[in-house]
């Protein structure tokens, strides 16, 4: 990489990007608590080799979001900046703005990271 490119990275902020679900493999589904859990379905051709050869491996996996997982998952529309859905947030668990930035840009990083959802540039 680059050194231009790594620095350009850097300084680019998730608050302006758009977060989307973009993953045909997962489902969500409320629990009796109004948590999500996410079902991530093994159906991608590598899955399926695998599920030949690993005959007892799961063919569905289970992600059970906490209150703040199953706040952004919810509110997750394709529209919304990160930003926006930490402003939200903020408002309805009433928690100051710094805390609300932290835990959802932290959040949004590791659905980012677990290829559970894509980030877009807002334009």
């Amino acid at each position: 990489m680059s050194k231009n490119k790594f620095l350009k990275n850097t300084h680019e902020n998730l608050l302006e990007y758009v977060p989307v679900k973009s993953n045909p493999y997962i489902h969500a589904k409320e629990d009796d608590d109004s948590n999500i859990t996410l079902v991530i379905k093994r159906e991608s051709k590598l899955d399926k080799f695998l599920l030949k050869i690993f005959r007892k491996a799961h063919r569905e996996l289970y992600v059970h979001l906490d209150d703040i997982g199953s706040y952004a998952w919810k509110n997750i529309d394709g529209k919304k900046t990160v930003y926006e859905l930490a402003e939200d947030f903020r408002k309805d668990y009433n928690v100051p703005e710094i805390e609300a930035m932290n835990r959802m840009g932290k959040f949004i990083k590791i659905l980012k990271n677990n290829k559970f959802i894509q980030v877009k540039k807002f334009c």
